[in-house]
């Protein structure tokens, strides 16, 4: 579609998010992590934080299904902070499977496997919550970032594994509000 700016942008269309119609992992009632590491923890309003301590990083992972939707909005309040969304990882081995990488910094997020990068430069406000809409089906890995900003890789190496939060060098916090993995009613 075409913005107020006049550049072009990409959106999940209706039919997509309708089809994910189950939920199975809902932020709202702070479900318990697989394990977390440094730092993770639920706020009174039933977002997950991360409270920074500068260079050390921190993890938070849940277990996910296969394939799924997930949806959340993602705080940065340091732009020093180099977060990532980790998919389809084995178990314990935190550096394998794909990730979206956020970096208010250099201004630019990627979709990102150990043997292939899609980094892209964003014009957006990186001080504001950035919305999520991440889909992992089979090989296929799309995600649209603000309902402007799309991304598409195969992701052929790994099938199936935790998903996690991870944050690292940041003085501030991360906040996850929103946060919802859902499936298909046929799965």
């Amino acid at each position: 579609y075409v913005g107020d700016d006049g550049h072009l942008y990409q959106r999940v269309p209706k039919e997509t998010l309708d089809y994910f119609d189950r939920t199975v992992l809902d932020g709202a009632n702070r479900p318990k992590p697989a394990w977390s590491h440094y730092g993770w923890k639920y706020d009174d309003d039933g977002i997950l934080v991360r409270q920074g301590t500068f260079n050390e990083r921190s993890l938070v992972s849940f277990d996910a299904p296969d394939d799924y939707f997930l949806h959340c909005q993602v705080l940065l309040t340091d732009p020093r902070v180099d977060f990532k969304i980790r998919f389809r990882q084995e178990p314990g081995e935190p550096g394998t499977g794909y990730w979206l990488g956020i970096s208010p910094e250099k201004q630019h997020v990627e979709l990102a496997g150990t043997y292939h990068s899609y980094p892209r430069k964003c014009d957006m406000d990186f001080t504001q919550p950035i919305d999520i809409k991440l889909f992992v089906l089979g090989s296929v890995v799309e995600c649209f970032i603000n309902n402007a900003y799309g991304f598409t890789m195969r992701a052929y190496d790994y099938r199936k594994g935790a998903l996690t939060f991870d944050a690292v060098h940041s003085a501030g916090e991360v906040r996850i509000k929103n946060l919802s993995v859902k499936i298909p009613t046929a799965h």
